[in-house]
């Protein structure tokens, strides 16, 4: 009858520590404009959870194992597939001279880089127009940005409020 109660118990343990750790793992992940954040995070939590639970019910080997295929998956993937894919950068800025958003767009477009979004916002001020305007690019590989923010940084009556 003891033995019985203790599996039980476990089964009830482990349970609460999956649903926990589902929940603080959903509550790392984010959006912020059109990019989503925490997933990695996530997914490390669910592993160390995981890896925790296997030391801590004498899974000693299984738990070494997977603590070497978790950091294999975090640390070694991420180099090999840092050049796959697209990648997103913010950029937002203002400026008073409209042509020099038509100067920016020439210059991402010369650059290869695609506009995924694009928002500007007028506000008339007493003595000029000024154009808030906030872009989300995306390149084959990682952007650059200390060239881009040289660029931006020539233009005159421009402001380079992000790059991210």
């Amino acid at each position: 009858y003891e033995i019985s109660a203790c599996l039980v118990g476990s089964e009830m343990c482990i349970r609460d520590r999956v649903s926990g750790i589902g929940f603080i793992g959903a509550g790392t992940i984010l959006i912020q404009k059109q990019f989503v954040r925490g997933l990695t995070t996530a997914a490390g939590l669910w592993a160390t959870s995981g890896i925790g639970l296997a030391v801590g019910g004498g899974m000693y080997w299984i738990g070494v194992f997977a603590m070497i295929l978790t950091l294999i998956g975090l640390e070694f993937l991420t180099i090999i597939f840092k050049n796959v894919g697209e990648h997103s950068s913010l950029l937002v800025f203002a400026t008073t001279d409209k042509e020099n958003l038509k100067r920016v767009t020439n210059e991402l477009h010369l650059r290869n880089y695609r506009i995924a979004s694009y928002d500007m916002q007028h506000e008339p001020l007493e003595h000029a127009d000024l154009y808030h305007v906030t872009m989300v690019i995306k390149t084959k590989r990682y952007l650059d940005e200390s060239e881009l923010f040289q660029f931006m940084q020539s233009l005159p009556d421009l402001t380079l409020e992000r790059i991210a």
